[in-house]
């Protein structure tokens, strides 16, 4: 089984956008986008993510989060589409949110990523909470547990927060007997802990989110949010770690050629095996996505 995991795609909408919108804290997101960010994000970078998805043809596709810039209607139903024109039916896609993706209050008082992105938000078991989180997703050898630690917050902070009902949902699905009969990879966009973050970038809950991994295990865990690849060990049960690893942004064309646009492929042929991790980064060169040497 083959899964590809993307981050971090900050897509944007070329519609014009109410002036209403505006009025919230999108206006120095907006400012960053139009000075900065935003020629740092081509669409050519996008649409070659795209067509080198769908010649790798995964299996199944998981997206850490941060699917849109500002959480503009548009944005998320740009997204929508896109991951829709891959080809893979809705239920071979995990869509977890990110702080982007609840970048205003209102944003997240509407439930606009739910509203747009509810083709992807089903769930073989049931456990979720109050926003639809935790999903399951059982495919075949492995059981995906996706978290969302996405919650609106004040300007220039992008901190995030699973909450104590979504963590005790988390720990008692990772528990359930069809997914211990599987590998069990748990989504988040906040990463639980990093070196690379600062306090107004945390998982607020992180060590409770360690401490439960702690208590049950699983596999893998798999995030976003902090724009460069890493890797990470959480102890688990009976001496059995949890293995961590973390995407830059798929979309981003970083003059750091070790951050730039990529994604990675995750391969196993059976329940238990720790899945092979490749990757797939943008090449400025061919305009395309390669291989990782």
């Amino acid at each position: 089984m083959r899964l590809a995991h993307l981050s971090d795609l900050h897509l944007r909408t070329d519609r014009p956008v109410p002036l209403r919108a505006w009025l919230s804290q999108r206006l120095l997101g907006g400012l960053n986008l139009w000075l900065n960010r935003g020629r740092e994000y081509p669409e050519a970078v996008a649409e070659a993510l795209w067509a080198d998805l769908r010649g790798v043809a995964p299996d199944h596709l998981i997206v850490s989060g941060d699917l849109t810039n500002l959480s503009l209607p548009a944005e998320f139903e740009r997204a929508r589409r896109a991951l829709g024109a891959l080809g893979l039916p809705a239920a071979a896609v995990t869509v977890v949110p990110g702080n982007h993706d609840a970048y205003t209050w209102g944003t997240v008082r509407d439930g606009d990523f739910a509203r747009v992105m509810g083709d992807f938000l089903h769930s073989d078991l049931l456990g979720a909470v109050e926003g639809g989180f935790p999903l399951v997703h059982l495919r075949g050898p492995v059981a995906i547990v996706a978290l969302s630690s996405a919650v609106w917050s004040p300007p220039l902070l992008a901190t995030g927060r699973l909450g104590a009902a979504q963590l005790a949902a988390a720990e008692a699905l990772l528990d359930h007997p069809e997914l211990r009969a599987r590998t069990r990879i748990v989504v988040v966009h906040h990463p639980p802990r990093s070196p690379h973050v600062t306090w107004h970038k945390r998982l607020i809950d992180g060590a409770a989110l360690i401490a439960m991994l702690g208590r049950v295990g699983a596999d893998l865990l798999l995030h976003g949010h902090l724009h460069r690849p890493c890797v990470d060990s959480l102890p688990g049960p009976r001496g059995q770690p949890v293995r961590v690893i973390g995407l830059t942004s798929s979309t981003w064309l970083s003059h750091d050629p070790a951050r730039r646009a990529r994604y990675n492929l995750l391969e196993l042929a059976a329940a238990g095996e720790a899945p092979r991790v490749t990757s797939r980064r943008f090449d400025p060169a061919v305009r395309a996505f390669v291989a990782e040497p």
